[in-house]
């Protein structure tokens, strides 16, 4: 796969890339929306694409300031992180070695590191005040995501060009069009399918 982080500064190349992912003989070509949560380089009005449709947060309007939302977490309840050394962390969004719960070759296995007491009080400890944790306060899951998510399209080249031109296609039409005449679009569609 040749993966895109789309920006401001490359979203003109978006279909040139796909053509080179195509001479290139790849199979998969996907555009994936960036994430300027974690820059301490750029500002989201520094890399965020002027096309509404390359971006993965909502913003207020005429502005680069996110949407923050009320997100219970609860991540850390069905899944880990462990790093390949057998640190145990609750999320994939934590890499921080001061944040390692326990390590699961030295603990006898991820049951028992999952199961102990320090893992059980870390996971009421973010649930009860997750802002009290540096990843969990800056989690891009804390702020409204756009129409368009994390990615903006995702091609199999190994299919027709017919199937990859439907795809695109609607894709466009989904990030373009406003919710409620696409909402009527696929009730007509459904209605036609109901028929036949």
């Amino acid at each position: 796969m040749l993966r895109m982080v789309v920006m401001r500064q490359n979203e003109n190349e978006i279909i040139p890339m796909r053509k080179l992912s195509r001479e290139l003989g790849v199979d998969r070509f996907s555009v994936k929306t960036v994430n300027p949560l974690y820059s301490t380089e750029y500002s989201d009005a520094d890399i965020i694409p002027k096309n509404p449709c390359y971006r993965r947060y909502e913003y207020k309007k005429g502005t680069y300031q996110r949407i923050l939302i009320d997100f219970k977490c609860n991540i850390m309840n069905r899944q880990c992180t462990i790093h390949s050394n057998g640190d145990v962390f609750p999320c994939c969004w934590w890499y921080d070695d001061d944040y390692s719960v326990s390590n699961c070759f030295d603990e006898g296995g991820l049951t028992k590191v999952w199961n102990s007491n320090s893992y059980r009080n870390l996971r009421k400890k973010i649930f009860e005040n997750k802002n009290a944790f540096h990843y969990c306060r800056t989690c891009s899951l804390n702020y409204k995501f756009s129409r368009t998510g994390w990615f903006y399209q995702t091609v199999d080249l190994t299919k027709s060009r017919l199937n990859q031109w439907k795809y695109l296609s609607r894709r466009y039409l989904e990030l373009n069009l406003p919710p409620k005449m696409l909402g009527y679009l696929v009730s007509f569609k459904n209605k036609i399918k109901a028929v036949f």
